[in-house]
């Protein structure tokens, strides 16, 4: 016998251990639809079903990365700091 899509959703979330509101905010919809989803009581769009699915299947722990600049160096073609100076204030 075949799973349904919503018992599919609802296994892979218990294979990696993760409880509705972690998915639900991964996601970002309420846990309250989540759960609704995995009951079949309602049905997401095409959107959002291949979202869920990806999610699950490429789910990992690690913080998403994030890039932070802290130095950055800017070259005028010109000598005339004085003007580049003004014009920044």
């Amino acid at each position: 016998m075949t799973m349904t899509w919503s018992e599919q959703i609802k296994t892979r979330r218990h294979e990696l251990q993760l409880t509705q509101t972690a998915v639900a905010s991964r996601i970002g919809i309420t846990t309250n639809y989540l759960a609704r989803l995995e009951n079949a009581h309602a049905h997401p769009s095409s959107g959002l079903q291949a979202q869920i699915d990806r999610t699950l299947k490429d789910w990992s722990d690690l913080s998403p990365l994030t890039v932070q600049v802290d130095y950055l160096r800017v070259r005028f073609p010109t000598n005339k700091a004085d003007h580049i100076i003004k014009g920044l204030c």
